[in-house]
């Protein structure tokens, strides 16, 4: 029985179904199909112009060919499931004569794949050590502070490993806790911390870079974590604490062009409007396209401002679209880490 109707300019497609369920298929059984059959009921030709997916996992195939009257036609639709665990649902969108959709439906459940060692250990270091992480972002810690993580490891080998760390790149403060050896098959955490316990005036975004060394062999992979100091506001009061407010947090200096050692600025103004100083902490002047004239250690007493640019010079970069921050550390509570954006598009004149 013909269930589905579709009209488009006095014309009529009609699907026998215009939904189907795979019902409960198996990830690791790969790419389904089923194909939608239907007939042009009108006494006109019919073109499927295109048809459009709502999922790169979903593939069609369908007639080029104008559909003449009272013919009967296929669309064969494909998912593939993989990466796709649990219910799916996707739109298949049918485009006649340029303008005009009919919509088909494809839904199920997919069983998942049962995971590998290399799904929960994604990263091979050495000699069999594998990772499930290799990035951390700790956010910020305050002086005095400390923040720790953890990354899970497992040896595939057949014979007891002897880690040793390397850094490419220190910052003093983080502490990472290896253990001296790891038996066949073991699996363990790697405790990773940032320790500013003794700390009470560091600032800034502390950045470290280290490896594993296995029988003096280094790591195919490093692993990166990052934090951003900041002040201890364990004992602020927040009624009266600083509140910094800038007039603008992006700006967007459109369209210029590369030459004539021309620098754009732009104005920006910071006001204290809480009761007690407002400081400058830290600033990372150092992106890769603008910068601002703010100096660190700048300090506001209640209400007082200070105005400052934002400055790019397109002769530095050539043709480029930039979109860049600088990061600002202040001691206001609330948000001590600030950031100023600016976007550009540089042409060259």
């Amino acid at each position: 029985m013909l269930l589905s109707v579709f009209s488009t300019w006095g014309q009529e497609l009609t699907f026998d179904h215009s939904e189907w369920d795979f019902g409960t298929i198996k990830e690791v059984d790969g790419v389904v199909s089923h194909t939608f059959s239907g007939v042009n009921a009108t006494d006109k030709p019919i073109v499927i112009t295109r048809i459009s997916t709502s999922c790169g996992c979903t593939s069609t195939d369908h007639p080029t060919k104008p559909i003449a009257p009272d013919e009967r036609f296929e669309i064969e639709v494909s998912f593939d499931p993989a990466g796709r665990p649990d219910d799916f649902s996707k739109s298949i969108n049918v485009i006649l004569n340029g303008d005009r959709r009919q919509t088909l439906i494809i839904k199920g459940v997919v069983t998942p794949r049962p995971r590998t060692v290399e799904d929960d250990f994604p990263y091979y270091m050495i000699e069999g050590l594998r990772l499930s992480r290799n990035s951390f972002g700790f956010g910020t810690i305050q002086n005095g502070g400390m923040q720790s993580t953890v990354v899970e490891y497992v040896n595939t080998s057949q014979r007891t490993l002897h880690p040793k760390l390397y850094f490419e790149k220190q910052s003093g403060l983080l502490k990472v806790e290896l253990p001296q050896s790891i038996a066949p098959n073991e699996r363990g955490q790697i405790n990773i911390m940032y320790d500013l316990t003794k700390l009470r005036a560091k600032y800034g975004r502390l950045i470290d870079k280290f490896g594993i060394e296995i029988g003096g062999k280094r790591s195919h992979h490093t692993i990166y974590t990052a934090a951003i100091a900041i002040d201890n506001f364990d004992e602020i009061d927040y009624d009266t604490a600083p509140v910094a407010s800038f007039s603008c947090r992006t700006h967007d200096f459109g369209t210029l062009f590369f030459g004539g050692q021309k620098v754009y600025r732009h104005r920006v103004t910071l006001t204290n409007k809480g009761d007690d100083p407002l400081i400058i902490r830290w600033i990372e002047n150092k992106p890769q396209h603008f910068f601002i004239t703010l100096p660190v250690g700048t300090r506001l007493e209640k209400e007082e401002s200070v105005t400052f640019d934002m400055v790019l010079q397109p002769d530095k970069y050539g043709s480029a679209e930039i979109n860049d921050a600088v990061s600002i550390i202040t001691n206001d509570p609330i948000r001590p880490y600030f950031q100023l954006k600016a976007r550009a598009k540089i042409k060259m004149e």
